[in-house]
């Protein structure tokens, strides 16, 4: 219980986002259900990220980092249960106040609603315009939460290396996941800063951060072009911070805090 009362403050989300719209609310959520993995409160974290979940399924955003501290940690089905209880419980709530509509089939998705992944900018392409891509990017976003799972599920993950582990996993998502908006770049956002100023003589990390803001920034404006920038952007931001991750050491072991 000491988890959820220091969390008390935060429990405020829940009431706020029901009546501001769950799409508001969920990043924060995320960063609620992020922070509580990190200090290894692993029950809290799997309800806070439920409560992201039913807020909005936008949440799957930052689930393959869930996913795989959860298996490393052996949370037990009674445990993970709690993301699915709490999940059912705010998509019950969001229905009881109205804010609940028919979700498309999955074939109907839009590649975007407002977030620059990479099928933007394939579509920016010539030629490309009317080519169906929604089930290639369903694929494709399958594929990558999969193959972030099960790499970080089978390496220790330690407290000094999680943030940049969840800001890779909310770029690369990001990048491939269809039918996202805006919100999805908040979680990208706030660790990328975070990490910045944290290692503030490491000029990668502000590199880095600086493409993710410039990315949110530059997919906020009206231009047409706007969007494709703001794809190659985060895709850049996205790149680097996969090498720093995943680049092998000496000797042949991740080096998780290695910087690009």
């Amino acid at each position: 219980m000491r988890p959820l009362r220091r969390d008390a403050l935060a429990l405020a989300l829940v009431p706020l986002g029901l009546v501001l719209g769950g799409a508001l609310a969920w990043p924060l959520a995320g960063l609620v259900a992020l922070r509580s993995g990190v200090r290894g409160e692993l029950r809290s974290m799997l309800l806070w990220y439920g409560v992201a979940l039913g807020f909005d399924p936008q949440a799957l955003l930052i689930g393959p980092f869930i996913a795989a501290l959860a298996i490393q940690r052996h949370a037990t089905p009674l445990w993970v249960a709690l993301a699915g209880l709490a999940a059912a419980a705010i998509l019950l709530a969001r229905g009881f106040v109205g804010d609940l509509s028919m979700p498309p089939f999955l074939l109907d998705l839009p590649l975007s609603g407002g977030a620059p992944n990479l099928w933007v900018l394939l579509q920016a392409m010539p030629g490309m315009g009317e080519v169906p891509l929604i089930g290639l990017a369903l694929v494709v976003s399958v594929g990558a939460a999969g193959a972030y799972t099960a790499w970080f599920s089978a390496r220790r993950l330690y407290p000094h290396m999680m943030a940049d582990a969840i800001l890779l996993c909310a770029l690369a998502m990001t990048a491939v996941m269809p039918a996202t908006d805006a919100t999805a770049l908040m979680i990208a956002d706030v660790i990328a800063v975070t990490l910045a100023l944290t290692n503030g003589a490491d000029p990668a990390r502000w590199r880095i951060a600086g493409l993710v803001l410039g990315g949110s920034a530059l997919a906020l404006l009206p231009q047409p072009g706007a969007p494709p920038l703001a794809a190659i952007a985060l895709l850049i931001a996205t790149l680097l911070q996969a090498r720093a991750v995943l680049k092998p050491a000496a000797n042949d072991n991740p080096l998780m805090p290695r910087t690009a």
